[in-house]
């Protein structure tokens, strides 16, 4: 997840570290969770085009609930990594396997570094 959020930072100017700060001590899991639904629902070019605009009192989402409607918390794609991994997560973290074993994963030296076409960050996955 957080190779996603530095590529959404790079390379379309939207920071969820910044967007958490705007929120203050109010931000939760519940927030993110909605958020990546929300632009995955929207798409790609759509999502690039709003979120760096998103705020707490953002009048780009007011219509649609982003920050208070639970519709927003059913996942948008089966299995979303996103919704399940916070992007500042340091140490060690478990990671399931195939075969439903959990394995430590190191995560404190930095982002993973995912090969071009993987799912999590596949903009054509969010259509």
């Amino acid at each position: 997840a957080a190779a996603c959020w530095s590529h959404a930072a790079a390379a379309h100017g939207f920071s969820l570290a910044k967007l958490r700060l705007r929120f203050g001590k109010a931000w939760t899991d519940y927030h993110r969770i909605r958020l990546v639904n929300y632009l995955r629902s929207l798409g790609p070019e759509e999502s690039r085009r709003i979120a760096p605009e998103l705020a707490p009192d953002s009048a780009l989402v007011t219509g649609v609930g982003l920050w208070t409607d639970d519709a927003w918390l059913r996942p948008a794609l089966d299995n979303d990594p996103l919704l399940f991994e916070d992007e500042d997560d340091g140490g060690a973290a478990p990671m399931e396997t195939e075969e439903g074993d959990t394995v430590p994963v190191d995560v404190g030296a930095g982002p993973p570094v995912l090969p071009q076409g993987h799912p999590l960050c596949d903009e054509s996955s969010a259509e």
